[in-house]
């Protein structure tokens, strides 16, 4: 079972069409990421998405690296199979 902090069950259940999740390091923001796309992948998976960061080092070596671990943790994607 996933736990949330409050803020984060309130991204993961907010139902508006634009939300803004400004926290500080550690507070979880890149595994919402993961968590939101995963699902999105998995239930919509011909809606095209977007995951983005700051620079591309950054998008590269720790966002998409973030990503990709929960993608493997929650939903069992293993790289170069499943995606």
């Amino acid at each position: 079972m996933i736990r949330f902090s409050e803020p984060q069950e309130y991204i993961v259940t907010s139902t508006q069409p634009i939300n803004l999740f400004l926290a500080g390091i550690g507070s979880g923001k890149t595994f919402i990421i993961g968590f939101i796309s995963g699902f999105f992948i998995k239930y919509f998976p011909h809606v095209f998405g977007f995951i983005g960061a700051n620079t591309h080092h950054q998008l590269t070596t720790s966002t998409l690296f973030r990503v990709r671990k929960v993608w493997k943790e929650i939903y069992g994607w293993v790289e170069d199979v499943d995606y």
